[in-house]
């Protein structure tokens, strides 16, 4: 490309960008620009519909009256300020504008080209649009209506000179009543980010009124019945919302005060009045009231054609004279039929409006329980800092537990601050500042802030109610004064504290205000039958509510199993201080003493295995389950903290009195001396009362190298559960050894009743060998007597199996498989002189044993001897430890001295004579 040709292309570009700037500056419509002024009214306003801030409808009115509307956009929101300033519709403003700037031109309709023809000589309404940027504004102006059944509107505009035509449906706003325009909203609804904090309804039916309370949350104020649920508060408001004024002839700007007393819109008169009150987020926001008067029924506007103008004129010429009243009665016929009409005036507007009485039928609670929150109690857990607890026939009458140290401002679930323990410490007469029971305080402020009603019938507020709880029932709630089990009063940051949120001063710390707690609860009689603890509840200064308490209480957070709040509460000053015992590591446990009934057993630990050294010497078991039970143990009720030595043998029967007594040495490596741990536990509590059934327990605790603990002087009780697992048979239970060997002879007696009454003494003789030379071995009857009289051997079926069973469970070589060996669960002596009364002596005539079994050798002497007595049925209080309900005494030639117990289900059958042997 030569030079001429570049410069020749040069100029062509600079002369195209000359065309197109000027163009712009002459503001010459482009392709597109020409296409939408063609399609839309507006033309190419249609796209700045959001940037216009102000309409002008000037029209004309059917009666020929020159009316004029304008509306101004100010903060995202349109106002009517013309013909006078009202609250506005915003959404209906909205809407007109987009009809406007939505309306296509249609070009299909034939239009007459003389403005004259079309009445766009002298429009019957002329809109203004003012848009941001845009320094002049443009208009729509409509002239005459085409006749038919799809009218359509001609018009033009500042982009179409010449007349077109609109289909009127799209235009129809343009023509709307003024009113259509105006606000029917009247109370505000809750918007989000703020807060409700009161409403109140006054109807014919009575008054509700509630409030949101900075302490409690939603309260009833009147009735003054306790806490309501925030969910139905705001269910009541938004119904307030929706009392909306009617469409057609809902507002009266011409009023005065004759008019409003005569409508009923003045407070002393209206028939309902609706206020409340709104919050926005911001701490600073200030608190806005709002109150809707609703007055008399508007009867001219409710009723038939008749009835509104018999009513229109009695009511000016002679008011409440038997006439009107007549009208007013006719009105309230349409009242299900037809919507009835009220007035109503707004505390902030200056004009009243008519209102539907369908939004006002339900607006009043039926059932005002329903609204009411079934929580015991609510409150801020975080901030609870002070309880009290008055029990006025308790051994501590007063109870007072705070909290050390609240959580600081900012701090959020998971800081560390947050995961330390709530700290709280006990104070009562006599007894200066004492720690806590682990979490039992905060899991009790946790739960009580959980708890829940059933249902609505458990709100016992008057005797009716309390009669249909109890029905036939005697009405009984353990509310008397100075019959309840206690009162128990809780503050939120009751506490003076410093500027580290600590307790102000030294000693006990000292509250706010004493006489002002959040809530007291007297706790009456806890209902068995119903499954309920009754409750007096006090809010402020509010009357008290009567409660029915789900106790015991499922699934309540934190807390493990059912809430006992009866139970726990009735601890008083022993449940909530600190009975923590002292426990022991288990590898530090070398050697230990076990006392039970009078015998007292050395027992010591060798390699892994554990052996009983005096006062014999024998393999042991269980002795690892009976310290995992020790090193566990917990106290869950403390009986008392000041037991003193006599205290603990003459009232519990512990100490030298205990049933059992457990001495556990504790040796840690880094220390000299062991420690020395003495369990005691009583005998099962006969006396009738809550402790009847379990055991009185103490832990004595002897460190090497420090002080002992306070808990030394602990008394309190163990469940059955617990000491079942503490009665232990510390012996090894093995009666025979396995042997591999076979038995050759065998001899069983049986003394036993026959069917007169009478003793009957059986014997049988059993021997293992063959009949012949060369044939194998069997077990056959060799003699079969009772009462010394031999008995047809032969016709005695022997079933071998269950024989070779019983064998192969004291020890010897059998063909039967998986029997396990003989394990005695309980021996009652290890040495002594035996009972005559447990029926063990072969010898005794008068009380010979039940079952005799031998196992004799080849020159017919007792190799093996087995003896089972007569039956023992134990306490199961006093013997908790075992498993069955009935045993058999019994001995063995292995354990010559020793008397132990075979359970009578196993062993019922062997015992009652020959034929559990007998083949079937």
């Amino acid at each position: 490309m030569n030079l001429k040709t570049t410069w020749i292309l040069f100029g062509v570009f600079c002369l195209a960008v000359g065309i197109f700037l000027l163009l712009q500056w002459w503001n010459v419509p482009t392709t597109e620009e020409r296409s939408q002024r063609e399609r839309w009214l507006v033309g190419s306003w249609r796209d700045k519909t959001s940037d216009i801030t102000r309409i002008v409808i000037e029209r004309t009115t059917e009666g020929s009256v020159k009316e004029t509307l304008e509306f101004v956009k100010k903060d995202g929101k349109w106002r009517l300020v013309k013909p006078a300033e009202y609250k506005t519709d915003h959404n209906t403003v909205d809407s007109l504008l987009f009809d406007i700037t939505g309306t296509e031109a249609d070009y299909t309709i034939p239009v007459p080209r003389e403005p004259e023809a079309v009445g766009l000589d002298s429009p019957r309404v002329v809109i203004t649009l003012y848009a941001q940027k845009e320094k002049e504004p443009i208009q729509i102006r409509i002239g005459k209506e085409s006749q038919g059944e799809s009218p359509v509107l001609y018009v033009n505009s500042t982009f179409h000179s010449r007349a077109l035509a609109v289909r009127k449906t799209r235009l129809d706003r343009i023509f709307a009543k003024l009113e259509t325009f105006r606000a029917k909203d009247l109370l505000p609804s809750i918007s989000f980010g703020e807060r409700l904090m009161s409403l109140s309804i006054q109807t014919p039916a009575g008054k509700l009124e509630m409030k949101n309370d900075n302490t409690y949350g939603w309260l009833f104020v009147i009735p003054p019945i306790g806490l309501a649920q925030e969910n139905k508060a705001k269910d009541l408001a938004e119904a307030m919302a929706r009392i909306k004024v009617v469409r057609e002839n809902g507002y009266i700007d011409d009023i005065d005060d004759a008019k409003l007393a005569r409508w009923g819109l003045k407070p002393d008169r209206a028939s309902y009045i609706l206020t409340l009150e709104k919050k926005g987020s911001g701490e600073k926001d200030e608190t806005t009231k709002h109150q809707l008067l609703i007055g008399d029924i508007d009867y001219a506007s409710s009723a038939s054609a008749f009835s509104r103008w018999l009513a229109a004129f009695l009511a000016e010429q002679v008011g409440g004279s038997f006439l009107g009243g007549y009208a007013a009665w006719n009105a309230r016929q349409h009242e299900q039929a037809e919507d009835i009409r009220y007035y109503a005036k707004l505390d902030t507007d200056n004009y009243v409006v008519r209102v539907s009485g369908k939004e006002l039928r339900d607006l009043f609670p039926s059932k005002l329980d329903d609204y009411r929150d079934r929580h015991l109690v609510r409150y801020d857990v975080k901030k609870v800092d002070a309880l009290t607890l008055d029990y006025p026939a308790g051994v501590v009458k007063q109870v007072r537990l705070r909290r050390w140290q609240l959580p600081k401002d900012g701090e959020k679930p998971g800081d560390k601050a947050t995961t330390q323990p709530v700290e709280w410490y006990l104070y009562a007469e006599k007894r200066g500042k004492l720690a806590t029971h682990p979490q039992v305080v905060a899991q009790l402020v946790e739960a009580l802030n959980n708890l829940e009603l059933r249902d609505t019938s458990a709100f016992l507020d008057d005797s009716a109610r309390q009669r249909a709880w109890f029905g036939q029932d005697p009405i009984d709630l353990g509310l008397d004064a100075g019959k309840e089990l206690c009162m128990l009063r809780i503050w939120t940051e009751g506490v003076i504290r410093d500027k580290e949120g600590k307790p102000e001063g030294e000693g006990e710390p000292k509250l706010r205000d004493e006489s002002k707690p959040l809530v007291t609860l007297r706790i009456g009689k806890h209902d068995e039958k119903r499954k309920v603890t009754y409750v007096e509840r006090r809010l402020a200064d509010q009357p008290p509510s009567i409660l029915a308490v789900p106790d015991p209480a499922e699934n309540i957070s934190g807390i493990s199993g059912p809430f006992l709040l009866y139970e726990r509460l009735a601890g008083g000053y022993y449940y909530f201080r600190d009975r923590s015992i002292k426990s022991f590591v288990a590898d530090y446990v070398q050697r230990l003493e076990f006392y039970r009934s009078g015998t007292t057993l050395l027992i010591e630990k060798e390699g892994n295995n554990w052996k009983i050294k005096k006062p014999f010497e024998a393999p042991a078991a269980n002795i690892d389950a009976l310290l995992t039970t020790l090193r566990m143990m917990q106290v869950d009720k403390l009986v008392t903290d000041e037991a003193s030595d006599q205290d603990l043998q003459n009232i519990y029967q512990l100490g030298e009195k205990a049933w059992l007594r457990v001495r556990v040495w504790e040796h840690p490596k880094d220390q000299t001396n062991p420690n020395e741990l003495v369990y005691t536990i009583s005998k099962a509590i006969e006396k009738d009362g809550p402790e009847k059934g379990q055991y009185y327990a103490h832990l004595q605790y002897k460190p090497a190298t420090a002080d002992q603990p306070e808990s030394n002087k602990f008394v309190f009780l163990l469940k059955r559960e617990v000491v079942r697992e503490l009665d232990i048979e510390p012996r090894g239970g093995t009666i025979f050894e396995l042997n591999n060997t076979e038995a050759h002879e065998v001899r069983l007696r049986w003394r036993r009743q026959d069917k007169e009454g009478k003793p009957q003494d059986i014997v049988m003789h059993l021997a293992y060998r063959s009949d012949k030379q060369n044939e194998p071995k069997r077990w056959q009857v060799l003699s079969y007597s009772i009462q010394g009289q031999e008995q047809k051997k032969e016709a005695f079926k022997l079933d071998t199996a269950k024989l070779e069973s019983l064998l192969a469970s004291l020890g010897w070589k059998t063909s039967a498989t998986n029997v396990a060996l003989i394990s005695a669960e309980r021996f009652l002596q290890y040495s002594g002189k035996v009972p005559a009364e447990y029926r063990l002596d072969p010898q005794d005539a008068k009380s010979p044993p039940l079952l005799v079994i031998e196992v004799l050798d080849a020159d017919k002497k007792v190799q093996q001897q087995l003896i089972l007595g007569g039956l023992w049925e134990p306490k199961g209080e006093d013997y908790p430890g075992l498993k069955e309900k009935r045993y058999y005494y019994a001995r063995a030639s292995s354990l010559p001295e020793a008397v132990f117990v075979l359970p009578e289900g196993a062993w019922s059958s062997r015992v009652q004579g020959p034929e559990f042997l007998q083949a079937q």
